[in-house]
């Protein structure tokens, strides 16, 4: 499991799959503390860019920073740093790394409400007749993609977000209606 938080803008800190907190070492006796811990200390609060933080997962998968969103996921870039590859498995100090390209991969946001912001930074929108396809601000086109698009091919393999889950979580005024 990995978590990246967003609010009006993408947080600084983030789990990558494997339970690596901010790309340090996890801990080895208990899977998913880091996991747990950042999600029970995140507040509710801010703008709900949902798509940004679906392009930027659809980024993690892919493994290219095509959005470009700040303070995203770093990615894979050499055999020290296999872990931020989530077809990746690795020990807890983030070595010992195998490949595991037919792994089904889940995308699942746990939002506070109705989207309200999308698009390119600086120019943010919450329009859906803005972005269109590459950085539309309606999340379903990411959440389509990820699921339609064949992200990159690693050993013959298509790699592709099997499902992607959404959780209403403090919901509350349109969120709660929508």
């Amino acid at each position: 499991l990995g978590v990246l938080f967003y609010s009006s803008d993408i947080y600084s800190h983030r789990v990558y799959i494997g339970d690596y907190p901010d790309g340090e070492n996890a801990d080895a006796n208990y899977p998913y503390t880091y996991f747990t811990r950042f999600i029970n200390n995140i507040a509710p609060g801010g703008g709900t860019g949902t798509a940004p933080a679906m392009w930027e997962a659809y980024d993690y998968f892919k493994q290219q920073n095509d959005h470009d969103y700040s303070n995203g996921f770093a990615l894979h870039t050499n055999d020290s740093n296999k872990y931020r590859d989530p077809l990746y498995i690795c020990d807890a100090s983030r070595s010992n790394c195998e490949l595991v390209p037919c792994a089904k991969n889940f995308v699942i946001l746990a939002s506070d409400g109705q989207w309200n912001r999308g698009g390119s930074g600086p120019e943010w929108t919450c329009s859906i007749d803005e972005g269109y396809e590459n950085y539309s601000a309606d999340p379903v086109v990411p959440a389509y993609r990820m699921h339609t698009d064949v992200l990159r091919t690693v050993d013959d393999v298509d790699i592709k977000v099997n499902k992607v889950y959404s959780l209403g979580l403090f919901l509350g005024g349109t969120g709660e209606l929508s």
